[in-house]
């Protein structure tokens, strides 16, 4: 296949129409394929993708991202953190849950250990809270592949949380950080034995910043903190931390290419929350409706979606 038939070959999938060959000779002609990808990605954030939600079933901006983060394209870092500050719910739109399953990996992937670009993103209050998560998940996966220290990584979640308590305390109209991103460097401090943030973390919990996702309140966080302590270990981080494989893999065994028909539970059933792993993937084009993270939560707690199931 030529460049621009791979190109072609990208363009839509759906059901049973994984372009798993156009994959392959896409990573096989990765040279001449890497400037078309930028440009495809280019096109599409410069309209915040509103060409790729045009056209129902058009995949080939989402294959390019995977495609350029397996290549480690240093040339797509800017590009994704680009598409990262993109306004509001944009990015999910785009790219459904690769944003939580998989963004924070694919920054990684591409930074070449230039942190700047995603540490703007884990900063920027106005950048999505999903986002910031995955960016601020792209420095554990730095850090699990050997391209970031612990004691550098401390040091960053120290001054990023001191900086977010000072604002707090200081009634700042404009928040710094959720509760749910407080929640995140809560569980990575704890799990990396940074007893240097417990206090701030201790405070950040009395003055209810904290979204109390994993149960158990402050509790919880010194339990985590104490038996870390206690049994020194290597850093395990939550979900994937592995720089991304070639997408024929990766992607092969997404509902969304899936070829038999769902069954009755599964038409009925709303799209996968965000942040939530599964054998069965969604993405852009899955069944379901789109939750809102004030809404309701489906599974019927009671709860606002994302204190609930899209935690």
């Amino acid at each position: 296949m030529t460049p621009n038939e791979i190109l072609e070959a990208l363009a839509t999938a759906g059901p049973g129409q994984f372009p798993r060959e156009a994959l392959i000779e896409a990573a096989e002609q990765r040279e001449a394929m890497t400037p078309l990808l930028l440009d495809e990605l280019r096109r599409q954030i410069d309209a915040a993708f509103a060409p790729a939600l045009a056209i129902p079933g058009y995949w080939r901006h989402h294959f390019a991202i995977y495609l350029l983060a397996y290549f480690r394209e240093p040339a797509a870092y800017p590009l994704f953190v680009q598409m990262g500050a993109l306004p509001g719910d944009t990015l999910f739109d785009a790219i459904g849950d690769t944003v939580t399953e998989d963004f924070g990996r694919q920054l990684a992937a591409v930074c070449q250990g230039d942190r700047a670009g995603i540490e703007r993103l884990i900063e920027d209050p106005a950048v999505n809270e999903y986002v910031r998560s995955a960016a601020i998940s792209a420095l554990t996966v730095l850090l699990t592949i050997g391209e970031l220290d612990q004691t550098t990584l401390r040091g960053y979640l120290g001054t990023l949380a001191n900086g977010w308590l000072v604002a707090a305390e200081a009634g700042s109209q404009d928040d710094p950080a959720t509760g749910f991103l407080w929640s995140v460097l809560a569980q990575m401090a704890a799990r990396l034995g940074a007893e240097e943030l417990a206090p701030i973390i201790r405070r950040a919990y009395d003055l209810g910043l904290v979204d109390d996702l994993f149960g158990g309140g402050v509790g919880s966080f010194e339990r985590a903190m104490a038996l870390h302590l206690a049994n020194p270990m290597a850093y395990e981080p939550l979900g994937k931390t592995g720089l991304p494989g070639h997408p024929a893999e990766e992607l092969a065994n997404w509902a969304a290419f899936r070829s038999e028909k769902p069954t009755a539970r599964r038409a009925s059933a709303p799209a996968l929350p965000r942040g939530v792993s599964a054998p069965i993937r969604q993405a852009r084009g899955g069944a379901g409706a789109k939750v809102g993270r004030n809404d309701p939560c489906p599974c019927g707690s009671g709860r606002k979606y994302k204190k609930c199931c899209g935690a």
